[in-house]
């Protein structure tokens, strides 16, 4: 009974060293795009949001491909790729170069992303928006999208979509392992209880 004691007593402490040697990480949040349908100017579109899982998030500034700019990551959005008419080299916010950034996003709970998209990185334009959760892709032009026909005023635009949360989030390891050493430390106080009783 005294081993017992002990064990329960060794995992008790290990479950509290594990709680406060555990820094709280905060999950990104990733949001897909899903096609719904394409136009005569694109044919496909594929794009990615990384936001640090704040309900809504603005960015609004103009001329900032200056050191002096706010940190993009400060504003919640951790990265933005778009990938139109499988272009070689996807476009991705942030960038170095930024020329201006009207961002407005909302996390919604029904895990759908909302709002309004319009960045230039100095090579590209982007344009987007949603009514209700469907998006529409307003304009998509630049530099770098030669192989996409999305080139200087070859804008591409008309495709439609929405951005779903990923499915893929997973619990953190070390709130797993505290549930494991709770419930262990449980089974085994139980059976302690047992023996004095039997």
């Amino acid at each position: 009974m005294m081993f017992k004691r002990m064990v329960f007593l060794i995992f008790v402490a290990l479950a509290a060293l594990t709680a406060l040697t555990t820094v709280p990480a905060t999950a990104n949040v990733i949001y897909t795009w899903y096609t719904i349908s394409t136009s005569p100017t694109m044919s496909s579109f594929a794009s990615e949001i990384v936001l640090d899982g704040a309900p809504h998030i603005q960015l609004d500034w103009d001329n900032c491909g200056l050191p002096s700019c706010p940190p993009i990551s400060d504003n919640g959005i951790v990265s933005i790729s778009f990938i139109p008419n499988g272009a070689a080299a996807p476009v991705h916010h942030p960038s170095s170069s930024d020329v201006y950034d009207h961002i407005n996003l909302n996390l919604e709970a029904s895990g759908f992303l909302t709002g309004s998209i319009n960045f230039n990185t100095g090579f590209e334009d982007i344009s987007m928006s949603s009514v209700g959760n469907v998006w529409t892709v307003h304009a998509i032009e630049g530099d770098s999208l030669y192989d996409s026909s999305c080139f200087y005023t070859g804008f591409c635009k008309g495709i439609t979509g929405y951005f779903a949360v990923s499915p893929s989030l997973v619990p953190e390891p070390a709130p797993l392992l505290l549930l494991a050493l709770g419930l262990a430390a449980f089974a085994l106080f139980q059976g302690s209880k047992k023996s004095r009783i039997g």
